[in-house]
């Protein structure tokens, strides 16, 4: 067993495993362990490389958001500028894009993300009195996790029995303009920096 070390970082370990008795001699030693050495420099150049194009990434979305909301300022192209870039980020989800409308005290749904779970029906209109300990949250700027469990979230949620919601709030000095509810699988993992991505989305589009 050979850790791969790389400043003082334990990267893994390389395994050689041989069915003869005291297989490896001194000068196998040495020549393993600068292997592993080489092999810890390969780990962290490929972690950098991804990195660097993880960020890339998100950059290219976000300049694409900026540069289209600049482009069209006209709402209904603000709202597919959303449902794409949403749709981009969050692949195998569900999403509604609502407004939020004084009138009523209800977000109302302007714009639909169903192709990737075409089974998700999200409801057209969600009044603020059915959003129970959720409304405080939806005034704050972060994204919002909801439970599977329909407690206090039920209109979020819906009928969707395999799914979780997450909400992106669109608000701009606590003036809220509506939100983005999203349905994903229970079991489906977000990143922090998918998250990151999410909120910036949000607060370009609010």
């Amino acid at each position: 067993y050979v850790p791969l070390i790389h400043e003082e970082r334990v990267l893994g370990v390389l395994i050689l495993e041989s069915a003869e008795e005291a297989a490896y001699v001194e000068s196998d030693q040495a020549f393993i362990l600068q292997l592993a050495t080489q092999a810890a420099v390969a780990v962290v150049n490929a972690e950098l490389y991804n990195e660097t194009q993880r960020r890339l990434g998100e950059q290219s979305i976000l300049y694409r958001v900026s540069t289209r909301l600049v482009g069209n300022p006209e709402l209904e192209d603000i709202l597919q500028t959303a449902a794409d870039n949403v749709g981009s980020v969050m692949q195998n989800t569900a999403a509604g894009i609502y407004l939020w409308d004084e009138s009523t005290f209800s977000y109302i749904a302007r714009r639909f993300i169903t192709t990737a779970r075409p089974a998700c029906k999200l409801p057209a209109q969600i009044r603020d009195a059915d959003l129970g300990s959720v409304r405080p949250a939806l005034l704050k700027t972060g994204p919002l996790s909801l439970p599977a469990e329909k407690k206090d979230t039920g209109i979020l949620v819906g009928s969707c029995e395999q799914c979780r919601a997450m909400v992106l709030p669109l608000v701009v000095k606590q003036q809220r303009q509506g939100m983005i509810l999203l349905h994903m699988d229970r079991e489906q993992e977000v990143t922090d920096e998918v998250l990151q991505l999410l909120h910036s989305i949000a607060a370009q589009v609010s």
